[in-house]
């Protein structure tokens, strides 16, 4: 499941670029692993934790070449993708060598010299996005018990501060969902391309889910306007909604075509604040002025009104009437 984490981040990041994405295009990501790399904490008590650099790269825009190019990327499907990530990730891992060692021998390099570039910084990190995954079984807790060590219940302290330039947060919550949390330095990120990448990995996540392609899902989260109120839903919320959409299950059943399309215009005409007769003529969604983040607002509000909108449909189908 961390591929799927590295995977989502790796794409979503493609949203606050300046330009779009064409061409070949890698990203170095960190990953959390468990290691003891410091001289001197071999008798020490406690988890500690490496970075392991991960660099993926990936073709956009391009077909993949007749003559067995090995870069990946191109036409290639979800599969071909998060096997790259796979086999990335297990490369990183198979050649670790502990972050500030890889710090120590980038020093030494005449490059880094001429550029004055020794000492750590936001300036020139080996890599700006840290993802981490927590599973189903870790985030099931459980309270750490030694012998003859008193214990207490786990306290849930989150730092006052950003630990990476940007982090990105997956956990398990099994029967509640995934939640995923953004963390960010502002030196780095402003609140505007923050709330970009936010938007991001929602949609990015929700296409993946649905089985969209590459080259779809990168048509999706570039070159859109962000909406303030379109955030990762908190897991409050995901649980009225629950609650909510278990209520309106039988009536949503039973609801006649004729009802569901005036449902789907009415949250039409809100997600886009247009009067509702401008989406009864002929018009698309995206003929009435709607962009790809308004799609992922029109599925939220259909679904607090007893529609479930499959995202797809929104995009591949033109004909409202027949979502």
């Amino acid at each position: 499941m961390h591929q799927l984490a590295l995977g989502a981040t790796f794409l979503a990041l493609q949203s606050i670029q300046q330009h779009p994405t064409r061409g070949l295009v890698t990203v170095a990501l960190g990953a959390p692993m468990t290691m003891r790399t410091e001289v001197g904490t071999e008798d020490m008590l406690g988890m500690f934790l490496d970075r392991l650099v991960v660099p993926l790269t990936w073709e956009f825009g391009q077909h993949s070449s007749a003559g067995g190019d090995s870069t990946p990327g191109g036409s290639g499907s979800l599969g071909e993708f998060f096997e790259m990530v796979g086999d990335r990730s297990r490369a990183a891992l198979s050649h670790f060598v502990p972050h500030r060692v890889l710090r120590s021998i980038l020093r030494e390099s005449p490059q880094d010299l001429a550029a004055d570039r020794a000492e750590p910084s936001l300036a020139w990190p080996l890599f700006q996005v840290m993802v981490s995954f927590h599973t189903a079984v870790e985030t099931a807790g459980g309270r750490l018990r030694l012998d003859g060590v008193e214990t207490v219940e786990r306290e849930d302290a989150r730092p006052q501060c950003a630990k990476f330039p940007v982090m990105v947060e997956f956990t398990d919550k099994g029967d509640q969902g995934l939640k995923v949390e953004l963390e960010c330095a502002d030196e780095l990120l402003d609140e505007g391309r923050a709330d970009r990448l936010e938007n991001a990995l929602a949609l990015v996540l929700e296409l993946l889910g649905g089985g969209a392609s590459i080259e779809g899902i990168m048509r999706v989260i570039t070159g859109t306007t962000v909406n303030q109120g379109d955030r990762l839903p908190t897991p409050q919320s995901e649980r009225d909604s629950l609650d909510y959409k278990q209520e309106t299950k039988g009536s949503a059943g039973c609801m006649s075509h004729d009802c569901r399309s005036l449902v789907i215009k009415e949250a039409v005409a809100e997600c886009l604040d247009r009067p509702m007769e401008s989406s009864n003529g002929a018009e698309t969604f995206w003929e009435l002025g709607a962009n790809s983040m308004d799609a992922l607002v029109l599925q939220k509000l259909c679904e607090k009104k007893g529609v479930d909108l499959d995202l797809r449909a929104i995009f591949e189908t033109p004909d409202m009437t027949e979502w």
